[in-house]
């Protein structure tokens, strides 16, 4: 069906939100659209909530996620696309909302040569209520900006061409379990695919609060191995397809690499070696020798100390 939207929400845990998601879905003025929900080994009642909406609307349509897949976001969408019809495909996140007319304003940019619609976001607490940040996802150094985060897209501001799509060797990476979003689209954009951006607020996206102690839990070890190897993965594709400066994406790498370290630290935690040593190669690599060696003299103070928060900064 022409123009027929498919939106794939992988859900996780997702009880608390999920019906408010849903409900900005159903309410959409334009209504030729499907709704693809996979279930990631949910514990709490995310299950029954997809069933309940699947019966009650022929357009939404529930999976639980096979053993056969790895568990993760990545893994469900991949999973998901699979499962739609559209030929239009907007992921989207569990807890975050669709404005109304949203999808009419996207298709209304809808054209055969056109290989993704970007739309703009406000960012807004648990309970909607709107927080003084602004979304920036316009550029005229796309790539580059994107590489450094001083623009963002997530997962669910593009809607893409299925077409488009469809002619890429990689979707969402299933290695990656942090910043997958961050991965993908710049994938996406290294192809430089034909954008229409809409200059419009059309999707509500919850920013959690979160505690020390819920951040350090959130950036975890495993989390940081994911981003390194995101990041490092995108070294090797800038060295071959050279559309921004490699040296741009390393000093971003150590700009993360000591937010990791620095949380490590106030948490009196172990400086995890891997973090260390990422750090001191892309110093290195940029000729940064004054980094080289606070690091040390930071990693010295720790293990001494417990301290060398400052030696990071």
């Amino acid at each position: 069906m022409e123009n027929k939207i498919s939106i794939i929400i992988p859900c996780f845990n997702s009880s608390n939100y999920l019906k408010e998601t849903l409900n900005s879905i159903i309410s959409q003025t334009y209504e030729i659209w499907e709704c693809i929900l996979i279930d990631d080994g949910s514990t709490d009642d995310t299950w029954p909530i997809i069933k309940y909406y699947e019966k009650n609307d022929h357009r939404i349509k529930g999976y639980q996620r096979p053993s056969t897949i790895p568990k993760g976001p990545s893994a469900c969408r991949n999973f998901g696309l699979k499962k739609c019809d559209g030929n239009w495909i907007k992921f989207f996140d569990s807890d975050d909302i669709l404005i109304s007319y949203a999808l009419e304003v996207i298709t209304q940019k809808f054209k055969k040569d056109i290989d993704v619609v970007i739309s703009s976001l406000k960012y807004v607490d648990e309970k909607l209520k709107p927080l003084d940040k602004k979304h920036k996802y316009i550029s005229d150094n796309l790539i580059e900006d994107y590489i450094t985060n001083k623009i963002s897209y997530y997962t669910f501001t593009p809607t893409w061409n299925r077409f488009f799509l469809e002619n890429q060797m990689e979707m969402f990476d299933e290695n990656i379990i942090n910043i997958e979003d961050w991965d993908f689209n710049l994938r996406m954009l290294y192809k430089k695919p034909i954008i229409v951006f809409i200059d419009e607020e059309l999707i509500l996206y919850r920013k959690h609060s979160l505690s020390l102690s819920k951040e350090i839990e959130k950036l975890n070890v495993k989390e940081f191995y994911s981003e390194i190897y995101a990041r490092n993965k995108h070294l090797k594709l800038l060295a071959i397809n050279k559309q921004a400066e490699i040296a741009k994406l390393r000093n971003y790498i150590i700009y993360r690499t000591k937010f990791f370290i620095r949380i490590f630290i106030s948490e009196k935690q172990r400086i995890p070696y891997s973090a260390f040593a990422a750090l001191v190669k892309q110093s290195f690599l940029t000729s940064n020798g004054k980094c080289v060696v606070k690091s040390f003299m930071g990693l010295f103070s720790f293990l001494l100390f417990k301290k060398g928060y400052i030696f990071f900064k």
